[in-house]
């Protein structure tokens, strides 16, 4: 079922790529994505559940496509911060699953 959800985005990609602009995608929920699989997937590692493990790594493969895909059809100017988006939860949901 979560790969059916890591999927949904990838008609708006695919037109983003066609159309070569980023149109009304907001790539803000694709890195928000990208976090989350990663770290699901670091539980699932942890406590050693391999379907955790194995569902949650499509979804990183598949966020991590996503966002490189989009990122060179943004503007320069909305590239920083969509990274600094990306480092600043990145950052603090790591915080948070090391003080977990």
């Amino acid at each position: 079922l979560s790969n059916m959800l890591f999927l949904s985005p990838a008609s708006a990609v695919l037109r983003v790529q066609a159309e070569r602009e980023l149109g009304e995608l907001n790539p803000t929920p694709l890195v928000l994505m990208l976090l989350s699989t990663v770290l699901w997937t670091s539980y699932g590692i942890a406590i050693a559940n391999p379907f955790v493990v194995v569902s949650n790594a499509f979804g990183i493969v598949l966020s991590t496509w996503y966002i490189v895909a989009v990122l060179p059809h943004m503007g320069k100017d909305a590239r920083a911060p969509v990274v600094v988006r990306a480092v600043t939860a990145g950052a603090g949901l790591v915080v948070l699953e090391l003080c977990a």
